[in-house]
C-alpha cells in the first residue's frame, strides 16, 4: 500500500487541532430496499452476505422468514454504533476543507452492481495526502474485549472490503475499528483480493432461486447445532429433507 501515514494519525491530529468539529446528524430511519416487492431480485449486501450460508440466502429470497426480535439493549447498542459512524464521517467531512488532511470523495457511497446483484453503501472514500487514488474506509465499532484481542481484521469485514475494492476498482482499503468503551482506534490496511468464491456462491443462489430448487446449495450447518438454533431459516431449511 502507498499510504505514508495511517488514517489514525490524521484523526488524532485533527482532534488535537480542531476539538470542535461541528454538527453531525444521525439518520436513524429504517432503510427500505427498492426490491422489497420482489424478493427474487434482492441485492446481495457485502456487509452481511459474504459469509452467510447459501441456503439461508436462498430462503431469504423465497420465503417469508420471521423477523428477528431484537431486545431493547441490543437496539441501543446498534444506535450507538450508528451515531459513532456519523461522528467519524463528520470528521472526514471537516478534514476535507483543511490543508494537509485527507480529501473526502464521499460518505455513504452507494454501490450497485447489476451483473452480480450487489448493493450497499461504503462508509467513506478518501484521497490520502500524497496519493491520487481512492482509499476505501469501512468503520466498525466493537466492545473492549473484542478490541483488545483483535490483531487482524475479522474475516467477514475483510471480505466486505474486498467487495468494495472490487466495485470501486480501488487498490487501498482501511478497516477502522473503534473501541466503544475507550474510543481507542485500530486500523488494518486491506488490498484487493480474489472474490470469486463469494461471487460464485451468490451466482449459485440466484440460479437456485430461478429454478426454485435449493438442492445444489447444500447445507451450511447441522440441524440442532448452535448455528442452526440462531438461524431465522431453520424452520424451512430442513423441512422434508434428511438431517445431516
Amino acid at each position: 500500500l502507498r499510504l505514508t501515514k495511517n488514517l489514525t494519525f490524521y484523526i488524532e491530529r485533527f482532534l488535537r487541532e480542531h476539538p470542535y468539529a461541528g454538527k453531525y446528524q444521525v439518520d436513524d430511519s429504517e432503510h427500505v430496499s427498492p426490491q422489497r416487492h420482489n424478493r427474487a431480485t434482492k441485492h446481495f449486501h457485502p456487509s452481511g452476505d459474504c459469509n452467510k450460508c447459501a441456503r439461508l440466502l436462498y430462503l431469504e429470497r423465497t420465503q417469508d422468514l420471521p423477523r428477528e426480535i431484537i431486545e431493547s439493549k441490543t437496539q441501543a447498542i446498534f444506535k450507538v454504533g450508528s451515531a459513532l459512524h456519523a461522528m467519524i464521517q463528520a470528521w472526514f467531512s471537516a478534514m476535507d476543507t483543511m490543508e494537509g488532511y485527507p480529501d473526502l470523495v464521499g460518505n455513504e457511497v452507494r454501490i450497485h452492481n447489476k451483473q452480480y446483484l450487489i448493493g450497499g453503501y461504503i462508509d467513506s472514500i478518501l484521497i490520502m495526502p500524497g496519493d491520487t487514488s481512492e482509499t476505501v474506509v469501512e468503520i466498525k465499532t466493537i466492545n473492549d474485549h473484542q478490541f483488545h484481542s483483535l490483531s487482524a481484521p475479522k474475516s467477514e469485514h475483510k471480505l466486505q472490503m474486498g467487495c468494495y475494492l472490487m466495485e470501486r476498482k480501488a487498490s487501498n482499503g482501511i478497516i477502522l475499528y473503534l473501541n466503544k468503551n475507550t474510543c481507542e482506534l485500530k486500523e488494518f490496511p486491506v488490498e484487493p483480493m480474489d472474490m470469486m468464491g463469494v461471487l460464485t456462491k451468490w451466482a449459485q443462489v440466484r440460479h437456485a432461486v430461478s429454478n426454485n430448487d435449493p438442492a445444489p446449495l447444500g447445507y451450511g450447518c447441522k440441524a440442532g447445532s448452535s448455528t442452526w438454533e440462531r438461524c431465522p431459516g431453520r424452520d424451512f431449511c430442513f423441512r422434508g429433507t434428511p438431517l445431516i
